[in-house]
């Protein structure tokens, strides 16, 4: 299984000027994390309870709601507790910026949940 990706990466990706595919339009300090291999699809959010090497913290997955292939695995500081804000249910869409992860219905502006993303700390 792929390590996940902490908040160091994600702010190093924004820095290097990394936007949202297919997206044309410039979102400066935020990044839309789609899956690639279908990238307009939103996303399921997959809770994995632990993982070794980051203690009290969990780590969710990121899969293609469409062919459920990891798209990415996040090191976050405590577990995500998303609740429905909205009727549209699981059409999600998940943002990063400076450090915090934002779980957002993809057809309304409600706001499912946030949370921080994990520092890397070895241990």
């Amino acid at each position: 299984m792929a390590r996940p990706v902490f908040w160091h990466h994600l702010d190093a990706a924004v820095a290097r000027g990394w936007q949202t595919p297919p997206c044309p339009h410039d979102h400066g300090r935020e990044i839309v994390l789609p899956p690639w291999c279908h990238p307009g699809v939103r996303v399921r959010i997959e809770p994995l309870d632990t993982w070794q090497g980051i203690p009290g913290a969990a780590v969710v997955v990121l899969r293609c709601w469409r062919s459920q292939r990891s798209a990415v695995q996040m090191a976050l500081t405590r577990r995500l507790a998303g609740t429905p804000a909205c009727r549209h249910g699981s059409a999600r869409e998940v943002r990063y910026r400076a450090g915090t992860l934002t779980v957002r219905c993809r057809r309304c502006p409600a706001v499912q949940g946030t949370v921080a993303v994990a520092p890397y700390e070895p241990v």
